[in-house]
């Protein structure tokens, strides 16, 4: 009995540390906390990013593609709104795209499924280049931190390991257990 009581905490300390990474600090560092601007939304930055140059703000999206530059790596995001801090995929909610700079090495192969995001940046202005045929001026960010979130399967079986946790007592055959299946 004491064994099983061991692991049943041993699990549940993990439990807890594994809930507690998605956690507002996970996705806004403490030191970047207080510094943030939640009163700029993501329409003003479209319309007058220059005058929002040094804000420190939350913007959240899909990532439409990323390219390694002499600056860094450059990711196009597609804006999207936020379910608390994490982006919702609602793309037809969208106020426009954005350019996030990257300026440590960052694979775009690491980027290429499209993952959603949430980017603790710094305004540095706007850049205008060309969108399929169109100029299209992007606001132009600066990345402090980046939480990539992972997508969930909601139907069906995922590929790889499987866990379970089954913790009771009692007695017979199967008073509790821990399963892993593959």
């Amino acid at each position: 009995m004491g064994r099983r009581l061991l692991i049943a905490a041993g699990l549940a300390s993990l439990l807890l540390l594994t809930i507690s990474c998605t956690s507002r600090e996970y996705v806004i560092p403490d030191p970047y906390a207080g510094q943030v601007d939640t009163g700029i939304t993501f329409s003003q930055l479209k319309e007058s990013s220059v005058s929002y140059a040094g804000a420190m703000v939350v913007l959240g999206g899909e990532v439409l593609q990323a390219k390694r530059l002499r600056e860094g790596t450059v990711i196009e995001i597609l804006q999207l709104p936020m379910d608390g801090l994490e982006p919702v995929l609602e793309v037809q909610q969208s106020q426009g795209r954005f350019l996030a700079v990257h300026k440590e090495f960052l694979d775009p192969a690491t980027l290429a499924d499209r993952p959603r995001v949430t980017i603790v940046e710094e305004v540095i202005g706007a850049r205008t280049q060309r969108l399929d045929h169109v100029d299209y001026t992007y606001p132009l960010v600066a990345v402090k931190h980046m939480k990539v979130w992972q997508e969930s399967v909601p139907y069906g079986s995922r590929p790889g390991p499987r866990f379970g946790l089954s913790i009771g007592g009692g007695t017979g055959i199967g008073g509790g257990g821990l399963g892993i299946a593959f």
